[in-house]
């Protein structure tokens, strides 16, 4: 994904080039911290798919999604492959917390 798909049109990227290193960090944390508070809570029978439109991610970009969650250096909250099944009809954990994809991380993709 390209900054220049992020949600506001700012290249966040380009801003970030100029920053020092710590500040740069300081940021990718603040942009993580905000993603996890717009999360999607798992309520009743949904799937990934439901929580990618409840994302509103364009559908091209949920199979992304899920392969972000569960990268290992993904900054904020981990997952497992058991956590995110990804076969037709088969239900996430209720309760299950899934962030809004933000951060530096996502933005590599």
């Amino acid at each position: 994904m390209t900054s220049e798909e992020g949600f506001v049109g700012v290249d966040i990227d380009a801003l970030c080039e100029h920053l020092q290193p710590e500040r740069k960090e300081a940021f990718n944390a603040a942009e993580v911290k905000a993603g996890e508070r717009r999360h999607v809570k798992v309520k009743g029978a949904m799937t990934l798919h439901n929580v990618c439109k409840a994302h509103a991610l364009p559908m091209g970009l949920w199979g992304a999604y899920r392969n972000w969650l569960l990268h290992e250096d993904k900054e904020g909250w981990k997952f497992v492959e058991a956590d995110l099944p990804n076969t037709r009809g088969k239900c996430l954990r209720e309760g299950l917390q899934l962030p809004c994809p933000d951060g530096e991380s996502w933005r590599q993709l």
